[in-house]
Formats: structure tokens, sequence, C-alpha cells
């Protein structure tokens, strides 16, 4: 009966799938916005511009707001999100939709902050948490599941942590 079902051959049906998965994943590595002509020539020349020699980069480096440098905003960083900018008004004075870059939509940034609502909401539920979490251990002083929900709670409050982080600066290490 199993030969009928097929379930013998699942295993290498199983890779087969994850092997295609894995050349279209690679394949959407980048979005419309960033593939752009206009986005790449602006990349180009502002970091022709800005980051490639010593007194421009000096200069961008003592120009910059002390946040940027702590959320460690680079000069080809910056640059990435000027040319995301022109690109998205370039993309609109010709009637076309807004694209994304990098598989986000385009996001205006506050104080260096990529994300500032999404990361002020999870900032507010890990304070939350934190908050229920306190209420909770001063309501309940004995029961068999204590330790399992402040496990519960402290791994929620850890989330929030890392999420909020996610949404302020969106790098390799923080995804």
């Amino acid at each position: 009966m199993l030969e009928k079902l097929n379930i013998l051959h699942l295993p290498s049906d199983i890779v087969y799938v994850v092997f295609i998965l894995a050349i279209i994943t690679q394949e959407s590595d980048s979005s419309y916005g960033d593939r752009s002509n206009i986005f790449q020539n602006c990349m180009h020349w502002c970091g022709i511009k800005n980051c490639t020699n010593a007194t421009s980069l000096a200069n961008f480096k003592a120009n910059r707001p002390w946040y940027m440098t702590f959320l460690q905003w680079e000069c080809w960083d910056e640059c990435d999100y000027l040319c995301m900018w022109h690109a998205v008004k370039v993309f609109q004075t010709h009637g076309q939709k807004m694209p994304q870059f990098h598989g986000k939509w385009p996001f205006y940034r506050f104080c260096g902050i990529q994300e500032p609502a999404s990361f002020l909401f999870s900032v507010l539920n890990g304070f939350m948490h934190y908050y229920m979490w306190g209420k909770f251990r001063k309501a309940v002083s004995r029961s068999s599941f204590k330790n399992i929900w402040n496990v519960q709670a402290l791994l929620s409050i850890n989330a929030w942590f890392w999420s909020a982080v996610f949404h302020a600066r969106d790098t390799p290490v923080t995804e």
C-alpha cells in the first residue's frame, strides 16, 4: 500500500522541491527599485562623489549626527537611502507605481530609525509584556505553571526587544 501512495519516494521529492526553492530564492535577492537604472546610476555617482575619497569620507563622518553614528549609518548606507528616495520621485514623476527596494517598501527614517512606527510599536509591546509580567509575579505566588509563564514572558520581552532593534536598523546582522 505504501508503494501505491508513493511515500517511499518522498525524500527525493523533498530534495527536488528544496533545490528549486533555493534557486528561486537566489533570483529574488533584489527588488525592482534597487535593480532600476535610476537607482544604480545614483548609487554609482553618490559613491564616487561621497564615499570613495578620504576627504569626502572625513567630511561625512564629521557632519553625521550622533544618532546616525550610534545606529551605524555609513556613507554607502546614506547613498542607498538618498538614492532610494531619488528613484521614488523619478518613478512617481513618470506615473509609475512606488517600487520596493531590497524587498521592502520605502520608509522615511526618523532620527536614524529606519521604520519608526514599527520600532515604536515593538518597544511598546515589549514594555507591556514587561509590565504585565510584573503584575503576574505579584498576583501569582504559587502555581505549578508559574515557571513556564515566567519563561514565556522573558521570551516575549526578548522577542520584542530584537524586533525593535531590527526595525531601528535593518542590517544582515539584525535580520
